[in-house]
């Protein structure tokens, strides 16, 4: 497998996980407000729908690098730049344009919950972006993370791009 560093998905990652951190940390002097906590989930349902976005194109991107001329990889990375929806299926959709066998894996892992969570987090940032309420926590928001970093991951794995972790951060479930 290729090693490729995957900064922008890797970034969002950590600043969730900052976020999230932040928020469950209790002995906070003084203690966020429930206010403060709404603008920090719906900060980190932005943030995650990007990190799904970013992640599913810099894979893409890295397995079309491994595997094209480079004008093929050049249209690879413009087409890739009209991916702005990382609703499930549409993720699927487009790693079945690369690899049929990886997408249909995805569609069997991301069945039920997995889906539920990352169509929740794309409609709650459409709603966030067009000035409509979300009803987003933080608990429901660290939920829908850690299943679209499953998601990512086995992406990842499928697709034979493996990013390279921080390793002064550690990771929670990995698939």
């Amino acid at each position: 497998m290729k090693s490729v560093m995957m900064e922008d998905s890797q970034r969002l990652e950590q600043m969730i996980e900052g976020a999230l951190d932040s928020a469950k940390e209790t002995s906070k002097s003084p203690p966020l407000s429930i206010e403060q906590l709404s603008w920090l989930a719906q900060l980190m349902t932005i943030w995650t729908s990007a990190y799904l976005e970013t992640s599913c194109r810099e894979t893409m991107l890295a397995y079309a690098k491994t595997r094209s001329a480079p004008g093929v990889l050049k249209y690879v990375d413009h087409q890739l730049q009209y991916f702005r929806s990382p609703r499930t299926k549409e993720m699927i959709r487009l790693v079945g344009w690369f690899d049929q066998r990886a997408a249909d894996e995805l569609e069997t892992l991301s069945e039920g919950q997995i889906a539920a969570s990352i169509d929740s987090i794309v409609t709650d940032r459409h709603a966030l972006a067009h000035g409509r309420p979300a009803r987003v926590t933080v608990h429901s928001v660290r939920s829908y993370f850690e299943d679209a970093r499953r998601f990512t991951r086995k992406m990842h794995a499928l697709m034979g791009v493996t990013a390279k972790i921080n390793p002064h951060r550690p990771t929670s479930r990995t698939n």
